[in-house]
C-alpha cells in the first residue's frame, strides 16, 4: 500500500497535499465540531512525512500549518476592518502573514524530528514515530505558546471539546489531548507501514481513557 503511495511524496503534491491536510482540519474545531478530522489530519500529515529529509519535512510542516491557520485565522480580518478601519486587502495580507508566522512552529519541529530522528528514512520505527514525533511537535505548540508572549490559537487539542478525549483536560490539559491525537495518529501510521493491527489498541485505549473519565 505505501509503495502506492511514494507519487505524493515528491513536487509540488505533496505541498499541496499537506496544506489540504492542515485545511482538513478546521471543521474540527467550533462551530462545526467534527473532531475526527483533527485525527484523520494528523495521520496524513505523518503519511507525507515518512521518509522525506529534513528540509522536505520541514517544508511539508509549514504547508500543513499554513493550511490550517490561514482558514482558521480567516475570521479576524473582520475585527480589523471593522473596528480597526483597516482596508481589506490589507487585512487579508496581515491573515495571511500571521498564519506563516504560526507555520514557522511546525515547520521546525517537523525539521528538527526529521534531522535528529535516527534511522527515520528507512522505516517508521516506532520510537521516531510514536515517541520523537510527538515530542518535537508539543515543543512547537510549547513554543508558539510562548514566544512574543505566544499565540496558542488552534492548538489541535482544542477541536476535541466533543470527543472522547476531553475527559483528559482536567487532568492534562489541553496540550495532554493534543498529546492523544498525536500518539492515536502515529498508531495508525504505524499500523498503515507495518500491517499491524494491535498498534489500533493505542488510540482505542486513549479514548476509552478520556470517555472513562468523563463519568468520574
Amino acid at each position: 500500500m505505501m509503495k502506492r503511495l511514494t507519487f505524493l511524496h515528491s513536487g509540488w503534491q505533496s505541498l499541496l497535499l499537506a496544506a489540504l491536510a492542515g485545511a482538513l482540519a478546521v471543521p474540527a474545531f467550533a462551530p462545526w465540531n467534527i473532531w475526527p478530522l483533527a485525527l484523520l489530519s494528523l495521520t496524513l500529515l505523518q503519511l507525507l512525512l515518512a521518509g522525506q529529509t529534513a528540509r522536505r519535512s520541514g517544508q511539508l510542516g509549514f504547508c500543513f500549518a499554513f493550511g490550517l491557520n490561514l482558514p482558521g485565522l480567516w475570521w479576524i480580518h473582520i475585527s480589523m476592518t471593522a473596528f480597526g478601519g483597516i482596508p481589506l486587502p490589507v487585512a487579508f495580507l496581515m491573515v495571511a502573514l500571521l498564519a506563516a508566522y504560526l507555520a514557522l512552529f511546525p515547520m521546525a519541529a517537523c525539521w528538527l524530528w526529521a534531522r535528529l530522528s535516527p534511522n527515520r528514512t528507512t522505516k517508521p520505527g516506532w520510537m521516531s514515530t510514536l515517541l520523537a514525533f510527538p515530542a518535537f511537535w508539543l515543543l512547537g505548540d510549547w513554543a508558539m505558546g510562548h514566544v512574543l508572549t505566544g499565540f496558542p490559537w488552534l492548538w489541535l487539542g482544542y477541536s476535541q471539546i466533543n470527543s472522547p478525549l476531553v475527559g483528559i483536560a482536567p487532568l492534562l490539559g489541553v496540550q495532554g489531548i493534543t498529546l492523544a491525537l498525536l500518539l492515536s495518529s502515529s498508531a495508525l501510521l504505524l499500523t498503515l507501514h507495518g500491517r499491524k493491527p494491535l498498534w489500533l489498541l493505542l488510540p482505542l485505549a486513549l479514548f476509552a481513557i478520556g470517555a472513562g473519565l468523563q463519568t468520574i
